[in-house]
């Protein structure tokens, strides 16, 4: 995956040195992460957590497999990082993973928006009410940026000129990886939506350069 994900950010327009410093960063985690552990994944469905029964719901986007666990009757929801109630949780574009993951995510948080929740438990942070709202704020959050990547892409730039653009040049080498990830998932969504191409770079026929289609 982590060659896969340099080649996607070369393609994207990381510049060398840059792109020589985020790979001695993601090598930097294999010993953190070895040996991997073998797990078994849970489907959508009913699931018995403590002594009551919740229903498991598939939430894709932020994390492949990610599930959520409502419960209808005490309108209780385990959200973990799908909702978070002070930032957005980060929405990464990863090769073989999912074809186009902001839409996925986009259309989950609607549809557990519609869920009545008295009160919501976060991945991070304490628990809070207001779920439903929090849910469209942040597909409201989104289609903002959406449209202001839309508007920046006026003139052709890469997915790494766009990021910058959009969050600055003031990220650590960790920041830029999933800040680089999330706007190439904008992308995505943005062409399968027709609203931006994808065209030459006139100075490297290996490199992708988007723009807002007229």
């Amino acid at each position: 995956m982590s060659r896969l994900l340099l080649d996607l950010f070369a393609r994207h327009g990381l510049p060398a040195g840059e792109l020589e410093e985020m790979e001695r960063h993601m090598a930097g985690f294999v010993p953190l992460v070895s040996p991997q552990p073998q797990v078994t994944l849970l489907g959508e469905g009913p699931v018995r957590l403590g002594e009551r029964m919740y229903e498991a719901i598939e939430t894709p986007g932020h994390a492949a497999g990610h599930l959520v666990f409502y419960d209808a009757e005490s309108e209780v929801i385990f959200c973990g990082d799908h909702v978070l109630p002070q930032i957005s949780p980060n929405v990464s574009f990863l090769p073989q993973v999912e074809a186009n993951p902001l839409g996925a995510y986009l259309h989950s948080l609607q549809e557990i928006g519609r869920l009545q929740v008295r009160m919501a438990y976060p991945g991070h942070r304490e628990p809070w009410a207001g779920f439903s709202a929090r849910a469209a704020e942040l597909v409201r959050h989104h289609h903002e940026r959406l449209a202001l990547m839309e508007e920046k892409l006026r003139e052709p730039l890469s997915a790494y000129a766009l990021c910058r653009a959009m969050f600055g040049h003031r990220l650590s080498v960790h920041q830029l990886r999933f800040a680089l990830s999330e706007t190439i998932a904008h992308l995505v969504l943005l062409e399968a939506e027709g609203r931006i191409r994808a065209v030459s770079c006139a100075d490297d026929s290996d490199k992708v350069l988007y723009q807002t289609v007229v």
